[in-house]
């Protein structure tokens, strides 16, 4: 038994040698040098082939690295910056990790042998130019800004904000991303009303036109139910209930009466019965005999089923502030249905029929008000109106 497990982990160790040196051998290098880092992490008895796989897996990762800067600078494009950066930033953690292990000796005596560089020369000037660039393409964008341009604002912003990677302050960053964040937002005053008002009371109004102006707000879009002082409306999105209907209340009731003969015990009587004897004599004897007793239930089961609907019909309209112009109008509608059923027995329980719908039973409420059920409506309808307001703002 004991002569199988170790030969079963010799196996397990030949198999992970020899998945890392495929790992290398295929140029899946930073596969590699994962592996075996962590196979040589903490380990007082470090086995040659991670050691060496290690130390190949490094000097190739180095060498593809430098390769591919090498390869980026020749292009010239200030916008490779960031990705030159990236990849100086990758030898020095590789680095870092490497230091750990130093000086990284096997068990059989094998000492690998690593080349370091201090790349810090070279990241700074990848994070300067990097960091120019984006600035620069700023400054070009908020030049479109202030020019009524907004996604060009946000783009700038987001140039400004890829400069935190490599300086928390740089030049008038800061406040260049206030100009940005102010150019960028687009300003909403949204104006909800009612066609025809008529006798709905003030309470009502005020919830039926209502609207959760901050879960609205996004990132760039800011929403008011009034124009604040000092800020610019650039659109207004006007929600106005053109209808608000209801049908008739319905009250139906439809009855089922049930009757049933059920048994309620036995009875017990005497009947004459002729009999012949042996001799060929008839004569009568009295015979107890036993029949079932039924009984005639009934009941009634009266199913009350109750309906109502109510409509609204609104519309949407988008207002250019600037242009003045209206543009995407859009016509909404909503219903709300009220559909209730009730039954109520009477009568003996045994009496049931199985035609009868299977309905809850309960006392017969009350109709929802008009007002009730327009409210639920107007959900839909103020779902759909954010929904496209932000889908046409945004």
């Amino acid at each position: 038994m004991k002569r199988i497990i170790y030969t079963l982990s010799a196996a397990l160790v030949l198999v992970s040698c020899t998945n890392v040196k495929k790992l290398v051998e295929q140029g899946r290098y930073e596969e590699a040098f994962e592996y075996a880092t962590k196979k040589l992490a903490g380990k007082k008895n470090k086995k040659t082939d991670h050691v060496i796989a290690l130390e190949d897996a490094y000097a190739r990762l180095v060498e593809r690295d430098l390769n591919r800067i090498s390869h980026l600078h020749s292009q010239d494009r200030p916008e490779l910056q960031t990705r030159i950066y990236h990849l100086y930033g990758d030898l020095i953690r590789r680095q870092n990790r490497i230091a750990r292990f130093l000086p990284l000796v096997s068990k059989d005596g094998y000492v690998a042998h690593f080349v370091m560089h201090n790349y810090d020369n070279e990241l700074k000037l990848a994070a300067d130019r990097a960091s120019k660039f984006h600035y620069d393409q700023a400054l070009a964008l908020l030049d479109n800004a202030n020019r009524g341009y907004k996604l060009d604002a946000r783009a700038a912003y987001r140039e400004l904000k890829n400069i935190e990677h490599f300086y928390t302050i740089y030049e008038d960053k800061d406040s260049l991303l206030r100009v940005a964040n102010a150019l960028g937002m687009t300003h909403v005053l949204v104006e909800t009303s009612i066609t025809n008002p008529g006798h709905l009371r003030g309470r009502f109004i005020h919830k039926l036109l209502d609207l959760d102006y901050q879960a609205m707000n996004s990132r760039w879009v800011q929403y008011y139910w009034n124009q604040p002082e000092g800020i610019s409306m650039d659109i207004k999105a006007e929600l106005r209930y053109d209808i608000l209907d209801t049908s008739p209340e319905s009250l139906h009731t439809n009855q089922f009466n049930c009757e049933k003969e059920v048994k309620v015990g036995t009875r017990k009587f005497y009947e004459t019965e002729t009999k012949v004897d042996s001799s060929g004599n008839s004569f009568n004897v009295q015979v107890e005999k036993e029949e079932d007793v039924f009984e005639t239930v009934r009941s009634t089961t009266t199913i009350t089923t109750m309906n109502k609907e109510a409509q609204i019909i609104a519309s949407i309209e988008y207002i250019d502030f600037i242009s003045g112009e209206a543009y995407g109008y859009e016509e909404l509608e909503a219903q709300q249905v009220f559909h209730e059923e009730f039954s109520n027995f009477l009568g003996d329980n045994r009496a049931t029929c199985s035609n009868i719908p299977c309905v809850r039973s309960g006392v017969i409420g009350h109709f929802p008000s008009d007002a009730d059920m327009w409210l639920a409506a107007s959900h839909d309808i103020k779902r759909t109106f954010i929904d496209r307001t932000q889908n046409q703002i945004n």
